[in-house]
């Protein structure tokens, strides 16, 4: 399955988040699955170790920063 494309607003707001682990709550927010996520960030250069296991961890894991929530 490609992963889906962003429009410019998701794009430049995707963009924005300095946190890996924002970037992974924002796409799941947006319904991407595990591996469309690690696809798109790896593509973009921003983690290039990202691993599936992180994108799970970082799911499941309930959100501590009030920054983080959308």
């Amino acid at each position: 399955m490609a992963t889906p494309k962003l429009d410019k607003a998701q794009e430049a707001k995707f963009q924005s988040f300095a946190k890996v682990s924002t970037q992974i709550r924002y796409l799941t927010s947006l319904e991407y699955t595990r591996s469309q996520i690690v696809t798109k960030i790896s593509l973009n250069g921003l983690n290039r170790k990202l691993r599936y296991q992180h994108v799970r961890n970082v799911q499941l894991t309930p959100v501590t920063t009030p920054a983080e929530k959308f």
